[in-house]
């Protein structure tokens, strides 16, 4: 398996999913903000946005995997379905 480049508005902002395996990865940055978007009952992350995008949903197809994200966890820590 090897990381999959995320696409930055920013040219000096790399953003890359590092998979653990099939169905899940690690998001990793060298940007300095990250935005973590919480559910209604502020338990559950819903989404998270890097610096210069991309900006990540469940539910939402992470490139390069066609696979859909099931859930996002601290430490950006991402499960695929």
């Amino acid at each position: 398996m090897h990381n999959i480049k995320l696409q930055s508005r920013y040219k000096d902002v790399e953003t890359y999913y590092n998979p653990i395996d099939k169905n899940s990865g690690i998001i990793l940055s060298n940007g300095y903000y990250v935005r973590s978007i919480l559910d209604s009952s502020q338990t559950k992350i819903e989404a998270i946005d890097f610096e210069g995008g991309p900006m990540l949903n469940i539910g939402d197809e992470l490139k390069g995997t066609g696979k859909k994200i099931k859930s996002i966890r601290i430490g950006y820590y991402i499960e695929l379905e």
